[in-house]
């Protein structure tokens, strides 16, 4: 892989173990998406071993600046700020 295309891949990237850990998640979460193909409203690339995960534009803001709890598919979105839909069962809410 060059390393234009490495730098372009990270950027906007977050280490996917930490952005688990801080929506709730198991910290191998989206090692488990990655293996089990699950269709996810995210990226997930894996480069010598790290993994890193890449999040709609919109949505970073809100895991840099707000309190995220995972959702489950029938939860109430209505108390939160933001909504990122990970999974079809698995939404992460956002609030100040």
């Amino acid at each position: 892989m060059s390393r234009d295309v490495v730098s372009a891949m990270m950027d906007g990237c977050i280490l996917g173990s930490s952005l688990a850990v801080k929506f709730g998640l198991n910290s191998r979460y989206f090692s488990q998406c990655k293996a089990e193909s699950l269709n996810s409203n995210i990226k997930i690339f894996n480069f010598k071993n790290v993994l890193l995960v890449e999040v709609p534009s919109d949505a970073r803001v809100y895991i840099r600046d707000y309190v995220a709890t995972p959702l489950d598919i029938n939860d109430d979105e209505s108390k939160y700020d933001y909504i990122l839909p990970l999974t079809r069962k698995i939404k992460i809410g956002f609030w100040k």
